[in-house]
C-alpha cells in the first residue's frame, strides 16, 4: 500500500486543529465535556478516539485525489499549526487560570 502524502498531511492538519477546538470547547462547555466523559469515561480518552476517527476518515476520503509533491510546504504548515495551536491552548489556560 502506497502512502498518500497529501492525504496524510491534510489528515494531520485536521487532527491538530480538531485537538485545539475540542480542548478549548470542552473547557468552555460543561455539556460537551460531560458528553465526552460519557463516551469512554474520560474526556481526554474520548478526544483521542474522536481524533483517531477524524484522522483516518480524512485520510481515506482524500487518498483518491492527486498526490502533491511539495512535502516541504506541508511540513512547514503542520509545524506552524502545532506551534500556533499549542500557543492557543496555552493562552486559553493561562487566561482561564489568571484572568477568569
Amino acid at each position: 500500500m502506497k502512502i498518500h502524502t497529501t492525504a496524510l498531511s491534510y489528515a494531520t492538519l485536521v487532527s491538530v486543529w480538531l485537538t485545539v477546538l475540542l480542548t478549548i470547547a470542552s473547557e468552555i462547555s460543561a455539556p460537551l465535556k460531560a458528553g465526552l466523559v460519557s463516551l469512554t469515561g474520560h474526556h481526554w480518552t474520548s478526544k483521542g478516539v474522536v481524533l483517531v476517527l477524524a484522522f483516518f476518515l480524512t485520510y481515506f476520503l482524500l487518498r483518491k485525489k492527486e498526490d502533491a509533491s511539495d512535502i516541504a510546504r506541508f511540513v512547514r504548515l503542520i509545524i506552524a499549526s502545532v506551534v500556533i495551536g499549542g500557543l492557543m491552548i496555552f493562552g486559553f489556560f493561562l487566561y482561564d487560570f489568571i484572568g477568569a
